[in-house]
């Protein structure tokens, strides 16, 4: 063999092996990745979770369904105490990551006190109160979803439906109706939500473009034709009456990869209405000083458990005051209260 088929060789043997350590390296990232979004999510049980028992004027009344693959999902429909459920007009509320809808009962609470509306929320394949030993990963919620919606019309009849979601369930209502178009569906409310599965793991390494490429093909690989799905193609061909809200200071769905997006497309959509927050970060439904005070007990949980000291934890979980963590800000809910009102059967748009 000639010197130049032994230097083509060797340069090719090099090519080779630096494409197969790269595809190795993406391939650990989306793994571990795809891992989060697909391990079974349930309440801490060291914290405490409201219920509707919790506050005099909630209701709450037991339901379940199945989703596609014949999993039970269960949760609850929220309504005033003392007044007839009426589901004409009714709000859907989905979900973050990490745990089920039972995380947000105060914010359920301030919907139905707001609009006079039930509420109904469910949790996904995986989360709390719903079975499954994995949730599908971050697409199959939007497939949840879809079964959640088809429930509501046929369980309660609405002839309007308003979804309302919070971070990873922001993305599905956010992106629900590219699925499917449910006629019912009037408005669409979505807070801290990401742009695509790609983004947040972009945003969570600073990694480059190609890192969010190459994460995307992995999506679309693994979950099919939904992975292509992004919230800012679903709210751009989408005309649904719109509000997203978004805190500037995000460091779990980074505003740059995300609410900036959204931010620039409203400027040409009438029917998408902006609500962005300087210094608020990931739960902007909170006021600045609650969400300031959930951030610090999680920090501090967060370094506590690294210490492995049983008596500390434990000290550090009763002194929790669970009435600052949990203030909503009222100019957000009465922005959305707002949004749900004027499309709401018999209103004036």
């Amino acid at each position: 063999m000639d010197i130049f088929w032994k230097v083509m060789l060797i340069l090719g043997t090099a090519v080779l092996t630096f494409l197969a350590l790269f595809v190795i390296y993406y391939l650990i990232i989306w793994i571990s990745l795809n891992q989060v979004f697909t391990h079974r999510q349930k309440r801490n049980p060291n914290l405490k979770y409201f219920e509707a028992s919790d506050f005099a004027d909630l209701n709450a009344d037991k339901v379940e369904l199945k989703n596609y693959e014949g999993i039970t999902l269960r949760g609850y429909l929220y309504s005033l105490n003392g007044e007839s459920v009426d589901t004409t007009d009714l709000i859907v509320f989905f979900h973050g990551w990490g745990m089920g809808h039972l995380a947000y009962t105060k914010e359920i609470r301030t919907l139905v006190l707001k609009t006079h509306k039930p509420v109904l929320a469910i949790d996904y394949q995986g989360c709390d109160l719903s079975d499954g030993k994995k949730t599908g990963g971050f697409y199959h919620a939007l497939i949840d979803a879809k079964a959640i919606v088809h429930f509501a019309i046929r369980q309660f009849a609405p002839q309007t439906i308003h979804l309302v979601g919070h971070s990873w369930g922001g993305f599905v209502a956010a992106n629900l109706l590219r699925l499917e178009s449910f006629l019912e569906v009037k408005t669409i409310t979505f807070i801290s939500a990401p742009e695509s599965m790609a983004k947040v793991g972009r945003a969570f390494l600073e990694g480059s473009t190609i890192l969010e490429r190459v994460l995307s093909l992995f999506a679309r690989i693994r979950y099919g034709k939904i992975a292509q799905l992004t919230t800012s193609n679903s709210i751009m061909s989408s005309k649904i009456p719109t509000l997203f809200i978004h805190g500037e200071k995000d460091q779990v769905i980074a505003y740059k990869y995300s609410g900036l997006l959204y931010l620039n497309i409203s400027r040409n959509k009438e029917n998408i209405r902006p609500l962005i927050f300087q210094n608020k970060h990931h739960n902007p439904y909170l006021t600045e000083e609650s969400e300031a005070a959930l951030m610090m007990m999680l920090y501090r949980q967060h370094e506590l458990k690294k210490t492995k000291n049983a008596q500390l934890l434990s000290s550090f979980y009763s002194s929790i005051d669970y009435g600052l963590l949990g203030n909503d800000d009222m100019i957000v809910f009465e922005v959305i209260a707002k949004l749900i009102k004027e499309h709401c059967n018999g209103a004036k748009n």
